[in-house]
């Protein structure tokens, strides 16, 4: 059997909150007051941003099987100070064991696979001892209509020429980089958040240029002429993301992303830990006292 090579997402859905406030704002003049009433007793809201990884092979095509997290972040909204944390969670954070599992010594990325997102949900709590209001849960393809639906993104490559083939995976991963600017469709900016062996540390190098990204996909977004791309963008993410946010709270929050949150009071931070290696396997060890003081930090 092949080596399955899954590394696949990025949490786009600060961005995707930042959408619908957009179409509705835009194209409905919404009520300019929805962004208080709604979370009227919160401060804070604590929401749950996960990137699933694909189950599709040469040998199985199914879309359906028991799958791991690649990407999971949590974004914490303060309300008081108008200020967001996008916190990254590393998918190989070392639990000695998982919810509803016997097996020593497993991945965060596992919980997802054992008991969905009620499991992550519950271990990301644990870890640093929150309440979480919310989850969003998105896959590959939902970033790349995104991205095609913007026509494209720029990045700049600082590494020398790339190229990385994988024929195991449905739809095969290609990542072709060239040093210096490149422009990427939706599948190919996919490749690109797929690309981990070139860093220096794999995971946390595939993280920062995660977080770049979306920066950079943020101001793409609120650029004036992306306006009225929209509602063709809040009827993919309508389509192809699961959240239990309503629809007035996320029009909530979504006018509140795009009323004040921009690159100098959006913190993004991932949480530091320490090599650990048990039975020949890598984990990432976190310190549960440092998880939860960055997640007091404003």
């Amino acid at each position: 059997m092949g080596k399955i090579i899954k590394r696949t997402f990025i949490v786009v859905l600060l961005i995707l909150i930042v959408l619908i406030a957009g179409s509705v704002y835009f194209l409905t003049n919404i009520d300019k007051n929805l962004d208080k009433d709604v979370f009227l007793n919160k401060d804070i809201i604590n929401i749950l941003l996960v990137g699933k990884e694909t189950s599709s092979t040469v040998e199985n095509e199914s879309e359906d099987l028991p799958v791991h997290t690649d990407t999971m972040m949590v974004l914490k909204v303060n309300k008081k100070l108008n200020t967001a944390n996008l916190i990254s969670i590393p998918r190989d954070t070392y639990f000695e064991y998982l919810p509803g599992s016997k097996k020593r010594h497993q991945k965060i990325n596992a919980a997802y696979f054992l008991g969905g997102i009620d499991t992550t949900k519950e271990v990301v709590e644990d870890l640093l001892d929150i309440n979480l209001d919310y989850y969003v849960e998105v896959d590959y393809k939902l970033v790349a209509d995104i991205i095609d639906a913007l026509g494209g993104i720029d990045i700049n490559w600082e590494y020398d020429d790339y190229y990385y083939k994988d024929d195991w995976t449905v739809p095969p991963l290609v990542i072709d980089l060239k040093r210096g600017p490149n422009h990427l469709d939706g599948n190919n900016a996919v490749s690109y958040l797929r690309t981990r062996n070139v860093y220096a540390i794999p995971d946390l190098g595939r993280i920062n240029a995660q977080q770049e990204f979306l920066l950079s996909l943020l101001n793409k977004i609120k650029e004036p002429k992306n306006i009225f791309k929209l509602p063709e963008m809040v009827s993919l993410f309508n389509k192809e993301a699961k959240t239990d946010i309503d629809f007035k709270e996320s029009i909530s929050l979504a006018y509140y992303a795009y009323k004040y949150l921009d690159k100098e009071n959006l913190s993004i931070v991932t949480i530091p830990g320490a090599d650990l290696k048990i039975g020949g396997i890598d984990y990432y060890k976190v310190d549960e006292k440092t998880a939860r003081q960055i997640y007091l930090e404003d």
